[in-house]
């Protein structure tokens, strides 16, 4: 069975439409950083495109920008940041930041179809030197620091990787105390990145940044050369995987050396989805052999177009087990077979980088053709430093099985580790349910376990041994069938614990209202604002569950089989359906017969007992631990 086809959360969703501490890029007002007012000059530049005023928009840029970026194609750049959102309005707010390498202005408007947020990056001439637009609109960050933060820690230092005109600001994490530091390097995944790599409300670079320099490791991160240069890499001729990422990783690698606190013979590369798939081309690129050690963070092992064509048709299946309209399931079969026919051109001999197809139409298409031609397994085998793999088992992105790959070539290497954590997402954080998509709007953190387990290896080389949780309820037997269910519905919060009694009461039935509480904390926890009886019978009708309204009632074993298969499969079922199905699974056994045996039917099942708390986290945790 595909996890994908849990529809719980996604059939809810569609009915909702330098000192101490942290260091910011602090707001301030343009006149502070410049002669000329560069808000103004911001919203110029918005009149100017609303008005088809080419050729004085053109006067704004930078001489750097206008070496790139034809004039003629000022009219493409636009439609193309703005035609998304419909047309643009008013002007609702304005934040003047400045960081390493530009003053940046963000403008965001009203526009029919959503807010267009439009930053507009100003060199030291208040020129506009370049602008970055996101694809679609994304609501507030819900972003909060992680426990493990410590801001008495560590110190941060703004600085700027490369000195071109393509140069890029990061921030220096170093710890507090007497060096020199080991340091970590980190790399972007696909996607204009910020030195965070911020994702809705996540920003796991800065954890790990915050939590390694707990452990002594000072991290650099920097904002992703596509984000910073937006517009210029995409103009630029020949613009290649070098480009966006190689060359500025290296560059932050030499930029860690002119730094006395840090250790020059213990610099770390750590590369995060694309990051990590094109790390063995940064340590072959390592011509002074100054990296000690790779850390690939959900790196696919594979070719990216193929890993292209898995995400889209395992996206497809998703919105067909929430019920997608079918509008929008021929949308997602359309672009999965355009993607098919450009990919097979890729993959077609006769064209290379130097012999591109007229009719290739992505974007840009030299990128791809030279991407093409890497097999990160056949790179990874030339290198001679020590290399850790780490992987998330809820990753839909970049499966676990693409850790397979690296452990074909490398298995055996007395210098290479490799971790699956079962409930980590792409964004390198927990989730305990069934990963739909939906977990992304989730404000989470990089959990300590990856942070200790990334100090232990730059340290000792090795990974720490994992702590099993700690159960301090007097009723929490070990030995039970389920107790790792238990542990883990505890450490996640699906379930609680009676704290003042201090018991689990594994044995105690479940009332309607309690199973209701349980599943959507496991499913649908974005959709779970508060845990009012009003708001988890209104999910449960938004989802189309059956209940009966009565709260308080205790519910059955096959009512409970219903509730999840009809989650599982997106339409009704009867009861035997619903058993039938969990069997099939293997998410349930039924109870012996009186010669010891487990016959799997409807009648071993015992579908008219009352669930016990114990059956019912059981069922969940076997759930969250099926393969995707």
């Amino acid at each position: 069975m595909k996890i994908s086809k849990l529809v719980l959360a996604s059939t809810l969703a569609l009915g909702s439409v330098v000192t101490s501490g942290a260091l910011t890029a602090p707001n301030v007002h343009a006149s502070e950083v410049q002669k000329v007012n560069v808000e103004d000059i911001a919203k110029q530049y918005v009149e100017f495109s609303k008005q088809g005023k080419w050729d004085e928009q053109y006067a704004l840029f930078s001489e750097d920008f206008k070496s790139i970026v034809p004039k003629d194609s000022l009219e493409n750049v636009w439609m193309a940041k703005s035609a998304a959102f419909g047309e643009v309005k008013e002007l609702l707010s304005t934040v003047v930041t400045k960081d390493s390498v530009h003053t940046n202005v963000k403008l965001t408007f009203n526009a029919t179809t959503a807010p267009l947020e439009l930053t507009i990056n100003f060199n030291e001439e208040g020129k506009i030197n370049d602008l970055y637009s996101p694809y679609t609109y994304t609501p507030a960050s819900e972003y909060k620091k992680p426990a493990y933060e410590n801001e008495a820690n560590y110190v941060e230092k703004v600085v700027t990787i490369g000195e071109d005109s393509f140069a890029l600001p990061g921030v220096l994490t170093v710890p507090k105390g007497e060096g020199p530091f080991p340091t970590v390097v980190l790399v972007h995944g696909s996607g204009p990145n910020d030195m965070d790599e911020s994702m809705n409300s996540t920003k796991s670079f800065r954890d790990i940044a915050v939590g390694l320099a707990n452990e002594g490791i000072a991290v650099l991160r920097y904002d992703k050369r596509t984000r910073t240069h937006h517009i210029k890499s995409a103009f630029k001729p020949k613009f290649t995987i070098e480009d966006e990422t190689v060359n500025d990783a290296l560059h932050a690698v030499e930029l860690v050396k002119e730094f006395p606190e840090l250790d020059a013979d213990k610099i770390y590369v750590a590369g995060h989805s694309q990051g990590g798939l094109v790390l063995p081309l940064i340590l072959e690129n390592d011509t002074t052999h100054s990296i000690k050690g790779g850390i690939s963070l959900a790196g696919p092992s594979t070719k990216l177009h193929d890993l292209m064509i898995w995400q889209q048709e395992s996206g497809l299946e998703r919105a067909k087990a929430i019920g997608a309209p079918e509008e929008q399931l021929a949308a997602i079969k359309q672009q999965l077979e355009f993607l098919k026919a450009q990919f097979a051109l890729l993959d077609d001999p006769k064209y290379s980088k130097d012999n591109l197809p007229a009719e290739f139409q992505m974007s840009p298409p030299y990128w791809w053709f030279d991407l093409a031609e890497y097999e990160p397994t056949e790179v990874v085998v030339e290198q001679d430093v020590p290399l850790l793999f780490l992987q998330g088992g809820k990753d839909i992105q970049v499966p676990a099985s693409e850790l397979n790959g690296w452990k074909e070539v490398l298995q055996g290497d007395d210098d290479v580790m490799f971790k699956l954590y079962p409930d980590l997402t792409h964004q390198l954080v927990n989730y305990a349910g069934i990963p739909t998509g939906q977990e992304y709007m989730i404000p989470a953190n990089v959990p300590l376990e990856l942070i200790k387990d990334l100090a232990g290896w730059v340290q000792k080389g090795e990974l720490p041994e994992k702590q099993a949780p700690v159960i301090t309820f007097s009723d929490f037997d070990a030995d039970a069938y389920w107790a790792d269910a238990f542990a883990w519905a505890i450490q996640h919060n699906i379930i609680k614990g009676y704290e003042a009694e201090n018991l689990l009461k594994p044995y105690n039935s479940m009332t309607e209202s309690q199973i209701l509480k349980v599943l959507f904390r496991f499913s649908a926890p974005t959709m779970l604002t508060d845990e009012s009886n009003e708001t988890i019978y209104a999910l449960a009708k938004q989802a189309g569950l059956t209940v009966s309204g009565k709260p308080n009632r205790v519910v059955t074993r096959g009512e409970v089989a219903m509730l999840l298969a009809k989650s599982l499969k997106g339409e009704e079922v009867t009861l035997e359906e619903a058993v039938q199905y969990l069997y099939d699974e293997n998410i349930v056994n039924g109870y012996p017969d009186e010669s010891g045996q487990t016959p799997k039917t409807l009648e071993s099942f015992r579908p008219n007992e009352s669930i016990a708390r114990a059956q019912a986290v059981t069922i969940l945790y076997r759930l969250s631990q099926l393969e995707l």
